[in-house]
């Protein structure tokens, strides 16, 4: 039995002894380590000589399941949260995996909260994760008594690897302490005072207008992803980089024109989501993809020619004086149901050739 689905384990790697603990129970499993794809071990990851990117993504695919290795570690980097939002869009099995301290209501970014986890330590959960896999990739079941043995290892091992981990962040937590402690002997020195033009720019920088939002930038310098507000928005460019100017006018012209539309809506069933933007810096354009979501007991309360007006289509509008293209899609739901969620990876399916462009 088996198949040539794999797994790709999506996490940071300053918690590769936790993902190296993992992937030892899942080769007891009976998991086979060509199935097992990580980018922190050797052997598991991107072979020698290969393109890093490319690998990534074609390893993403929809024949792969992939386990988030949830932590702050994976939270505070721009890298695991563009890999978060690619494998929300391309693959077709995902399960978040809770590492203490965090909790179940500490998840962010594109899977919600509500998503069906686990956490890593949990004897139950590592079960239901074994069941899961073992129907996922067809292999055979194990021994009971075998199992029991391999899982009971596994516990004792990850429980000390959380339990060291706590303890180096309540050192550090001191040591920070300590070093504020001591700066508070300098207060009395006004760091603005006798400084030059420059220096004063660098200290007293340009009020944003929006800092709701938080980007995050992953290998690819070309994009990005904009989260903030109830919405989880790809960003990308021809070529060169998303800059900061690219940044400011997703931020503070476009989104703040969406906000300003969604006004309209009736807020017991409809969203106004921008999926995507990408930034032509060759030809100096934008496009903007936009999904009008709407409870399917009613009619939208806006059209697609009202929403394409607002944000400017066919103009010179955004930046100075970008021409704009709105791509616009009217999406009726069952927005009650339990199994909707506004940022689902379906509706990001049509910016795949945008976001991942061949190379």
């Amino acid at each position: 039995m088996g198949s040539s689905k794999k797994i790709f384990i999506s996490h940071s790697e300053k918690d590769v002894e936790v993902v190296e603990c993992l992937i030892d129970l899942l080769e007891g499993i009976g998991i086979k380590s060509t199935n097992i794809f990580c980018t922190s071990l050797e052997g598991y990851g991107v072979p020698l000589g290969a393109d890093f990117l490319r690998t990534i993504k074609d390893e993403l695919n929809g024949d792969t399941l992939v386990l988030f290795i949830l932590t702050e570690n994976f939270y505070n980097s721009s890298i695991c949260m563009c890999e978060m939002g690619a494998a929300w869009i391309k693959a077709n099995e995902c399960v978040p995996i809770l590492v203490p301290p965090l909790d179940f209501p500490d998840m962010r970014g594109v899977i919600p909260h509500t998503t069906h986890g686990i956490k890593i330590n949990n004897a139950s959960n590592i079960n239901t994760l074994k069941s899961t896999l073992i129907k996922s990739l067809r292999i055979d079941e194990l021994d009971t008594t075998i199992w029991e043995r391999k899982r009971k290892k596994y516990l004792k091992e990850i429980e000390q690897i959380i339990n060291d981990k706590e303890k180096q962040l309540s050192l550090d937590i001191e040591n920070e302490e300590t070093i504020a402690l001591e700066l508070q002997e300098y207060e009395e020195i006004d760091p603005y005072e006798e400084i030059d033009y420059i220096s004063d720019m660098y200290y007293h920088p340009k009020p944003k207008t929006n800092d709701n939002y938080t980007v995050s930038y992953g290998n690819v310098p070309s994009q990005a992803t904009l989260v903030g507000n109830g919405q989880f928005v790809l960003l990308s460019v021809r070529r060169g980089s998303v800059s900061s100017i690219f940044i400011e006018i997703a931020k503070n012209e476009i989104l703040y024109d969406v906000n300003n539309l969604s006004m309209k809506l009736n807020k017991g069933g409809e969203y106004l989501q921008v999926r995507g933007i990408w930034f032509d810096d060759k030809n100096w354009g934008v496009s903007i993809y936009v999904d009008l979501i709407h409870d399917s007991s009613f009619n939208p309360s806006i059209n697609e020619k009202y929403i394409k007006e607002k944000l400017h289509d066919g103009w010179n509008w955004y930046g100075n004086g970008q021409t704009t293209e709105v791509n616009v899609r009217i999406i009726p739901e069952n927005t009650a149901s339990d199994g909707f969620f506004v940022n689902s990876k379906e509706y990001y399916n049509r910016l795949d050739s945008v976001y991942f462009p061949n190379t």
